[in-house]
């Protein structure tokens, strides 16, 4: 006797999926422009301007914005229960 898949379920790990591919994908992002080689590619080391074609500066400076922005969310997240706490014991009177 097999039960019938219930569309909750079937939701339910299709998100964690996704979780897990969107956490890997953020860290080999990570892993792959804050390296040496991304960084050179990128043109972070780039000092003269007339050789900015060979550089990826454009996507190289959209990946650095997009994470430190992912990360940024990701802390405002995860940081908010702790103001949200220090803001009512400041308002409680004892």
């Amino acid at each position: 006797m097999h039960k019938k898949l219930n569309a909750s379920w079937i939701s339910t790990l299709v998100n964690i999926v996704t979780l897990i591919a969107f956490v890997l994908t953020l860290i080999l992002a990570t892993s792959v422009r804050f390296s040496h080689v991304g960084k050179v590619c990128s043109g972070d080391f780039n000092t003269d301007p007339n050789t900015n074609l060979s550089y990826l500066t454009a996507s190289g400076a959209f990946l650095k914005v997009y994470l430190y922005t992912v990360y940024g969310f990701c802390g405002a997240v995860l940081l908010s229960p702790c103001l949200l706490l220090a803001l009512a014991y400041c308002l409680v009177d004892f």
